[in-house]
């Protein structure tokens, strides 16, 4: 009889126990899920285009030319990746970061030499120039020109 009422304590006890848990952990998925949704509802509106990716086969430069259409969010912590075949190369921009962001309507260029890509050769002329910013935080905001469009062109 007392083993019987200490196992229906025990089980009422682990009950309650993970009871507490669950609805911690709960509350802070659904947190969790509620602040990106926010962010990605915010951001969604932003438009970030690479309008010209010039490039020279002589000189061995890239300049990318990048607009920040629409939206209301800034943008910022830019990458710039140029792929050609087997090779790619990543430049970050440290002009636009969060407290000095780009803005709506905003547009820069961005030259790259060999100072910037240790491979640029094998680089020109690209097949993709691709733009990343970060916007709150969370949500990445994506651009690119590829081989072939119209924003691609020889300088």
């Amino acid at each position: 009889m007392i083993a019987t009422v200490l196992l229906i304590a025990f089980t009422i006890a682990i009950g309650g126990i993970l009871s507490v848990w669950l609805s911690g952990y709960t509350k802070t998925a659904t947190t969790t899920v509620e602040t990106t949704t926010e962010a990605e509802i915010k951001c969604a509106s932003s438009i970030l285009f690479v309008k010209e990716a010039k490039y020279s086969t002589t000189s061995n430069w890239i300049t990318a030319i990048v607009s920040y259409e629409g939206g209301s969010e800034d943008l910022y912590n830019f990458t710039i990746t140029v792929a050609k075949g087997g090779y790619f190369n990543t430049t970050t921009i440290s002009t636009y970061t969060k407290t000095s962001p780009l803005k709506a309507g905003q547009i820069f260029a961005q030259n790259m030499t060999s100072s910037d890509m240790s491979n640029i050769a094998n680089l020109i002329p690209p097949d993709l120039v691709r733009v990343r910013a970060v916007c709150q935080d969370t949500v990445s905001k994506i651009g690119e020109c590829k081989s072939g469009q119209a924003c691609m062109k020889a300088g």
